[in-house]
C-alpha cells in the first residue's frame, strides 16, 4: 500500500525546504517591487501566513516555519493520497494491475 519508507521523509524535506525557499524570496522581493504594489504585497502576506504583522523578524521566522510545515504537510497529502514514486516492488506490481 504504501511506497518506500525513506521516501516520505524525502519528499517532506525537499517539499518543506522548497517551500521556505519560495517564502525567503516573497519575502525579500517585497523590497524589489514598487511602492504601489507594495501595500497588495503587506495584505498578501497577511491574508497567507498566521502571526503575519510586518516586514520585521518575527514575522519572517513565523512564515518561514508556516512555509516549511506546510511543505511536510503536501508530502503527507501526497501520501495519503496514494500517488506513489514508483520506487519499490509494491508500486510496481500495483501499476501493472
Amino acid at each position: 500500500m504504501g511506497c518506500c519508507k525513506k521516501s516520505f521523509s524525502q519528499k517532506g524535506m525537499l517539499f518543506g525546504n522548497v517551500f521556505a525557499l519560495l517564502f525567503v524570496l516573497c519575502f525579500f522581493w517585497y523590497y524589489a517591487v514598487g511602492e504601489d504594489f507594495q501595500k497588495l504585497y503587506m495584505d498578501l502576506h497577511r491574508m497567507s501566513f498566521l502571526w503575519f504583522s510586518g516586514m520585521n523578524f518575527a514575522s519572517f521566522v513565523s512564515g518561514l516555519a508556516q512555509s516549511y510545515i506546510l511543505g511536510w504537510i503536501v508530502a503527507l497529502a501526497i501520501k495519503v493520497a496514494g500517488m506513489c514514486c514508483g520506487c519499490c516492488k509494491e508500486c510496481k506490481i500495483e501499476e501493472k494491475k
